[in-house]
């Protein structure tokens, strides 16, 4: 059929497409009628799709019979990576790549309910409009499709106690008794802990899992479950769950290194244990998924009705309401940045010189620093910190000269005042460390990720005004590389940074150590003749020690404020709201780098998630109102009293105030934005309330 010529670029739409059409793709290394696809997004090197799974009738998908099912799937896949404007590979490899992943999930929610849907029977026109609405609903349920589709949790608790059933007792026994170390349960594991599997357990599952070979050693010299080979059992009939990477549970790790690291109290939990739903716009991208099923219309297969394929195209999806992280008092976190910067110039470079003084003994001599006797390590501290009070390598070392049978940790009341009466020089070296992280967290934004990655070789800019740091979640379609940005950084932290790329270097340089380390690798507690990689468990451990030395606030049950990245990331935006609220300019410059609050207020909203932001906010407008600004929104206020039924705003704790917002918001009742004015006064930044009337919620 021949076109007009104006329309000639159109014809492509209008050619009816056969089976041939979807046999191909930019992507498909192999043959179509490969029972194991090779496939390549750009990836080191090729990746395999098995389509050998088997059905709940005994038989393989790839069987004779059920060759139109398998047909129909594996043009799906292809016709879902296509440009959704229209026929062809016009899209990016990275926007194929990211289709391709999310239809995959979905095939694979299908064949696990297989069953129940009559796959074989009925083929894809089983997937009717309630049931693309369900799996939906599902694949919703939480923003990680490991824990949606694949209900990763409680399949691997269940694993883990049916490994427990069937290991041999007296092995496990054994195992516990010839590995203490399985036994450790730390108190950020507790804090993370989300597996329904029975605490005194633990140490039983953790040997059944290391009796058979399911964990693998991680960078940090610990071993967490092998989620890929745990997989390969409970997903054997899925596409992608069998090989897709999992979330790891930090409560089944371990590390072999002998760090028993306590707290003084138990924590204030960071979270409200509400579980956090996918996004509204990464849902619309799975809707899509079902809306791919419209290209391969023609062909001779048995889908969705056209009907119930319009109607998913335009089906609401929605989020629940998100869960809320708990947030950390300002007033704490300030007191926090004040200790942290008085400790600095007090304490911090003569605690590091210090520990190089040992390190270049350690070398000379060729002595673990362990080996060290203890008035040796006395006689080698700069003579401020000897004056502070340090009798030890640290309190939690076993040292040379000292009673092989002492606990090296003794009671909670005995160890915190040694660590307070600065008798370990480890533990302050570690408290010094919590300062940095604590700063350099509160004035960046920046997740634990990127701060914990940071290379002293080429985090600081030459003039020492930038941070360089690379972005978590952004390697995708970079071959594993991730971008790195730069952002300004106060002279202060600056200073501290540069002064752990310093430490390093010494150490290098006396031969102490041989490499470059993450910046924030500190000298363990326990005393190793190396710096220890920085991971997430030394990370907090450092900050945890700050808290505890300097005895950060407790809330009204007892429990203390151990703060977190996340928490200081929305401190960040606080600060911004708090110090706009009638700043001069210098004072902006002096905590973000800028002068111009609107610019600031849009660093802030590229760093921080959308549901960070909302929170931030309802903690800005919850202190303001309690500390005495309750008279400026007496609207709000009405609003309180009509839904929670109290307007006792100025008495009432700021966090529950917070969680009023919170939900008048998602109800989409308010919304809170910061608006900028400037004055002869200054600059000011204040917070606008929007109220909806209820007969304009609809």
């Amino acid at each position: 059929m021949q076109y007009p010529e104006h329309l000639a670029h159109f014809a492509a739409l209008f050619k009816k497409r056969d089976l041939a059409h979807f046999m191909t793709a930019p992507w498909l290394v192999s043959s179509y009628k490969h029972p194991v696809w090779k496939y390549n997004f750009g990836f080191r090197t090729d990746q395999d799709l098995d389509w050998r799974v088997h059905l709940y009738d005994g038989s393989l998908l790839t069987d004779p019979q059920h060759l139109k099912l398998l047909n129909s799937l594996q043009c799906w896949l292809i016709a879902s990576t296509e440009n959704a404007a229209g026929p062809g590979f016009t899209n990016s490899l990275a926007s194929q790549a990211a289709s391709f992943r999310r239809t995959l999930t979905v095939i694979d929610h299908i064949l696990q309910n297989a069953e129940g849907l009559e796959l074989v029977e009925h083929g894809l026109s089983a997937l009717t409009y309630d049931v693309m609405c369900d799996i939906l609903e599902q694949i919703g349920t939480n923003s990680t499709v490991a824990l949606s589709t694949y209900d990763w949790n409680n399949r691997l608790a269940d694993y883990c106690m049916s490994l427990l059933q069937t290991t041999d007792p007296e092995e496990i026994e054994e195992y516990l008794e010839k590995y203490p170390t399985l036994a450790d349960i730390s108190p950020i594991q507790l804090e993370e802990n989300t597996l329904p599997i029975p605490l005194d357990l633990i140490p039983q599952v953790r040997a059944a899992l290391y009796i058979n070979r399911m964990y693998h050693t991680n960078p940090n010299g610990g071993l967490n479950v092998n989620s890929v080979r745990v997989s390969a059992l409970l997903y054997k009939d899925t596409l992608a769950g069998k090989k897709r990477l999992k979330p790891l549970h930090s409560i089944l790790g371990f590390i072999w290194r002998k760090d028993r690291f306590i707290r003084e109290f138990e924590s204030v939990p960071v979270t409200n244990g509400t579980p956090d739903r996918m996004t509204k716009r990464d849902l619309v991208l799975y809707r899509t998924a079902f809306t791919f099923l419209q290209k391969i219309s023609t062909l001779d297969f048995k889908l969705p009705s056209k009907e119930d394929l319009r109607e998913i195209a335009v089906y609401k999806v929605s989020g629940a309401a998100m869960g809320r992280f708990k947030n950390v008092p300002t007033p704490i976190i300030f007191k926090s940045i004040k200790d942290g910067i008085e400790f600095h110039f007090k304490h911090g470079p003569q605690l590091l010189k210090s520990y190089i003084n040992i390190a270049k003994y350690s070398v000379k001599h060729k002595v673990n620093i362990t080996g060290i006797p203890d008035e040796t390590v006395v006689s080698l501290l700069e003579p401020s910190i000897a004056q502070l009070g340090v009798q030890y390598l640290g309190v939690s070392t076993r040292s040379s000269g000292r009673d092989p049978g002492t606990e090296l940790k003794e009671s909670k009341e005995v160890y915190f005042g040694k660590l307070r009466d600065n008798a370990g020089l480890l533990e302050l070296i570690g408290v010094y460390y919590g300062a940095i992280q604590l700063l350099v967290g509160a004035t960046m934004a920046k997740r634990g990720s990127e701060l914990r990655d940071l290379d002293p070789t080429n985090c600081l800019s030459e003039d020492k005004s930038w941070l360089i740091a690379r972005i978590a979640k952004s390697s995708r379609g970079q071959k594993g590389r991730r971008a790195r940005n730069a952002r300004p950084i106060d002279p202060l932290a600056a200073e501290m940074v540069q002064t752990l790329i310093d430490f390093q270097k010494e150490l290098i340089e006396v031969g102490f150590i041989d490499h470059h380390l993450p910046l924030f690798s500190s000298p363990g507690i326990i005393g190793t003749s190396s710096l220890t990689p920085c991971d997430v468990y030394l990370y907090y451990k450092n900050i945890d020690l700050f808290c505890d030395y300097f005895e950060v606030e407790r809330d009204s049950q007892g429990r203390r404020y151990y703060i977190r990245q996340h928490q200081l990331r929305r401190f960040f935006a606080l600060v911004f709201l708090h110090c706009g609220y009638g700043a001069s300019a210098g004072i902006l410059q002096w905590m973000f780098g800028h002068t111009d609050p609107a610019h600031i207020w849009n660093y802030i909203t590229e760093e921080l998630p959308g549901k960070e932001l909302r929170n931030t906010l309802s903690q800005a407008l919850s202190e303001r109102i309690a500390s005495g600004g309750a008279t400026h929104y007496t609207d709000v206020i009405d609003l309180i009293e009509s839904k929670f039924g109290t307007r006792s705003v100025a008495v009432m704790d700021a966090e529950k105030l917070a969680d009023y917002f919170d939900f008048l918001m998602e109800t989409d009742q308010m919304t809170i934005e910061p608006v900028f004015f400037e004055s002869d006064t200054g600059l000011r930044v204040d917070i606008l309330v929007v109220l909806r009337k209820k007969d304009e919620l609809g």
